[in-house]
């Protein structure tokens, strides 16, 4: 009953306020002709540079495959702390150029401290649509991005879709798995590949932790790495396996890093048909500690390949993934882009925008905000970011896709300007590029329904993964004495953040990874429990470096 009240004020609040602001609440700060050479933008990615930490961009050049040219240099801007970006020097790249990248992402893969880069390049000089060598990219302790990935991963001409980072051996390190597409289109023979990294960064294949059915077949347009069981591992999901059909699966991990297969994982109404799961991305949705799956499936059942839609998949908590789309409102995609000439829906990425600990996603192609009410149900958030005074409307003339929507290729979510909210960078596969600030808890009357407290709760840490810092938010509805304590994997206590009584209320602690000690502790999973009065919960979150 308390449940239902609970979402009676919630459904009220929403009906007579709505989930917005009728005027755009972001502000933005803008860069047109700003990279040097008349270059442009392609893929890029948030990392901090010289440690002081400020969020930078890391970004490649490569605009299309151009026979004339075989690499293309990056580029770095610096973040000055507000937000505000600068051309980085040249001098804090060593060797940092690509051919065709298509996904960049950013770890400490060396145990150092410090923010490295690897990035998926499928290459541009062996021919149509050639296979390329990805590239690792490792920081020193001058805050320079050094090519070293002739040393320390193996070299080989892959076609990778995408790469799943996560310490899958539990041995305190981020391994690398690389889905890769193999087949003669592409001009490669590499499968899915396992590297395990040997805790300095140097990285070995060792494909023989994953099923024969993984590691030579292929087709895998798109995978994630998730704690399917709630054990602390980390499991696989894999869509596409051996064709251009739907057949989404589920590889459980022994706890040292070898994978078999889940039968009968994963219910969807789509299994089976002819298309491709196109982009896969975990977290947990509706709060309840299990990770949950968000895709974006492409059907090929008709001539019109533009037909794709979002697909949430919750966890049943037993290793079952039940088919919950219907808490998408307005996922009718296919009805919108119906279009001569257009494609289909791209790119999420997920973030708390709103800071109210629950994740919220973003659509980047055609740019759509979903915000989550915290039981996974999702509304798009309308009229936020000022497009029209970014001069960025949804136009042929503004290189949208779409005549009727504005795309961003690249959306980069990260605390810009040090307020600790979500703040967004933004391109469209050139220029210009965007930065837009977060006004923190104005989204989706945050405030408002802070004020209306009617269960205990603590909700994910937020970032998750996170280095070295995450944001607990937990629910007071009465004055009570609260305990918040760290725990590792064996139960033992780690850290005690909060230990005294507070008044009713939304209220949130911030842990920085040390111990009681003061001392860093190491990479992991790790659980955090709230007490407060009879109330008890526990969640896990991951620290990585």
């Amino acid at each position: 009953m308390k449940n239902l009240y609970k979402v009676l004020i919630i459904t009220l609040f929403i009906a007579t306020f709505g989930f917005g602001q009728p005027d755009p609440i972001w502000t933005f700060d803008d860069y047109w002709n700003f990279l040097p050479n008349d270059g442009g933008l392609a893929v890029a990615g948030a990392l901090d540079i010289q440690n002081d930490g400020d969020l930078d961009i890391l970004y490649t050049t490569d605009l299309g495959a151009n026979p004339d040219i075989i690499m293309y240099p990056m580029g770095i801007l610096i973040n000055d702390g507000t937000g505000v970006l600068s051309l980085g020097s040249d001098t804090l790249l060593i060797g940092a150029e690509s051919s065709q990248s298509t996904k960049f992402y950013s770890y400490d893969f060396n145990n150092d401290g410090l923010d490295d880069a690897y990035i998926d390049d499928t290459g541009n000089d062996l021919g149509y649509l050639p296979g390329g060598q990805n590239i690792l990219l490792i920081q020193d302790a001058d805050g320079r991005l050094i090519n070293e990935t002739n040393t320390r991963l193996p070299i080989q001409n892959t076609w990778t879709m995408c790469s799943l980072f996560g310490d899958i051996d539990l041995d305190g390190d981020i391994d690398i798995i690389n889905v890769n597409d193999r087949d003669e289109w592409n001009g490669t023979e590499v499968g899915t590949q396992l590297l395990l990294n040997d805790g300095n960064g140097y990285f070995t294949i060792d494909s023989t932790r994953l099923p024969p059915e993984i590691s030579e077949e292929i087709a895998f347009p798109s995978g994630v790495l998730l704690d399917a069981e709630n054990d602390g591992d980390l499991d696989l999901y894999l869509g596409n396996i051996g064709e251009l059909v739907i057949n989404d699966e589920l590889y459980l991990n022994d706890g040292n890093g070898y994978f078999s297969l889940q039968p009968n994982a994963v219910f969807t109404e789509y299994d089976s048909i002819p298309g491709v799961v196109f982009q896969v991305l975990s977290t947990d949705f509706n709060n309840d500690t299990f990770d949950d799956i968000l895709l974006i499936y492409k059907r090929w059942d008709s001539w019109d390949y533009r037909y794709a839609d979002l697909k949430l998949l919750l966890n049943s908590g037993d290793t079952t993934f039940l088919d919950a789309s219907f808490g998408i409102i307005e996922n009718d995609w296919y009805e919108q882009l119906y279009y001569p000439f257009l494609f289909s829906i791209e790119r999420i990425t997920t973030a708390d925008l709103n800071n109210d600990g629950f994740m919220d996603f973003i659509l980047g192609e055609p740019f759509t905000v979903y915000i989550n009410n915290g039981q996974a149900i999702f509304t798009q958030q309308t009229n936020i970011m000022p497009f029209e005074e970014m001069g960025w409307g949804s136009t042929w003339e503004n290189q949208s896709w779409h005549p009727y929507f504005v795309t961003m290729t690249n959306t980069i979510p990260g605390d810009m300007d040090g307020d600790l909210d979500t703040d967004l960078f933004l391109s469209n596969y050139g220029e210009p590029l965007f930065v837009l600030y977060n006004p923190s808890n104005e989204l989706n009357i945050n405030e408002t329904m802070q004020n209306i407290v009617t269960e205990y709760n603590i909700n994910q840490n937020y970032p998750n993964p996170f280095n070295p810092v995450t944001t607990l938010r937990y629910d007071l509805p009465d004055d009570a004495l609260v305990n918040i304590t760290i725990y590792d994997m064996l139960g033992r206590q780690v850290r005690t953040l909060i230990n005294e009584t507070q008044d009713a209320g939304s209220r949130s602690v911030i842990w920085d990874a040390t111990n009681n000690e003061g001392k860093p502790v190491s990479a992991g999973v790790y659980l955090y429990q709230i007490q407060a009065g009879e109330f008890v919960q526990t969640k896990k979150m991951v620290l990585l470096k």
